[in-house]
């Protein structure tokens, strides 16, 4: 499965519900109130759709990019192990 960001303008609890509810379990990872990782079998159109980012039906601006590799930098071992179990590489 690929790995997208979501980024949101500000702190959607509504948003946050929707990535859950959507991409259930394991297939989401909670980065901030307003940044998540989705694993989906999807293109980051898709998702921006399902998330209803275009024409603001979210109530909430984002954008849903597609990310390769782990990245770099410090946080929650937590993140790092979601980036491995989701096939993430360096």
């Amino acid at each position: 499965m690929a790995i997208f960001v979501v980024l949101a303008k500000e702190p959607s609890p509504q948003l946050g519900a929707k990535i859950a509810q959507l991409y259930p379990g394991d297939n989401h990872y909670k980065i901030n109130d307003d940044q998540w990782l989705v694993s989906a079998d999807k293109l980051a159109s898709t998702i921006s759709t399902d998330l209803e980012f275009p024409g603001g039906k979210a109530g909430v601006s984002g954008v849903v990019f597609p990310i390769s590799g782990k990245g770099w930098g410090w946080h929650n071992t937590t993140l790092w192990e979601w980036l491995t179990l989701k096939g993430a590489s360096k």
